[in-house]
């Protein structure tokens, strides 16, 4: 029987007349370690919860700012949002603006610094 005519197992391949032993790739199936997205599959991964509120508009160029509010705020930032159809950052600039002008906080022209006007 030739080497054509002979049946080839699985995992081996025929070089001329010598079987060569080709290694098998098998994916190694490993559950992630709780919180390790980078090696979960997409089903694996926690649902993305949908957006809350509108994205902020493009405009200019703008600066993050973190902070923490209390709950108590943060269910009224999400009222005002719908009710005033405005979202978050303009909500919040207009707050910042009204608190600046009532406490007369104002930059100084040449080095852009604060300064309280009296």
């Amino acid at each position: 029987m030739s080497a054509q005519q002979r049946p080839v197992p699985t995992g081996t391949s025929t070089l001329g007349r010598v079987a060569a032993q080709q290694p098998t790739l098998t994916p190694k199936l490993t559950r992630p370690k709780i919180g390790d997205t980078a090696q979960a599959t997409p089903a694996m991964r926690p649902p993305v919860a949908p957006a809350r509120r509108r994205g902020r508009p493009k405009g200019p160029q703008r600066v993050a700012l973190t902070v923490r509010i209390l709950p108590e705020t943060d269910q009224l930032l999400t009222k005002a949002v719908e009710e005033l159809e405005m979202n978050p950052q303009s909500i919040v600039e207009e707050a910042l603006l009204a608190y600046f002008k009532r406490n007369k906080i104002q930059l100084n022209p040449p080095n852009e610094e604060p300064s309280n006007a009296t």
